[in-house]
């Protein structure tokens, strides 16, 4: 997408992937939801 990401994301993304846990899944899931929609409101 040519979207920069700064380190501590990538970290923070690697993390979440890592733990994987039933929570962390569902708390990945909503950020992913709420990011993409302030990227749709940033593109406006």
């Amino acid at each position: 997408t040519g979207q920069q990401v700064t380190p501590q994301e990538i970290l923070t993304g690697i993390a979440l992937i890592e733990i994987q846990s039933e929570l962390d899944l569902v708390t990945t899931a909503k950020l992913l939801k709420h990011a993409r929609a302030i990227s749709r409101i940033k593109k406006k």
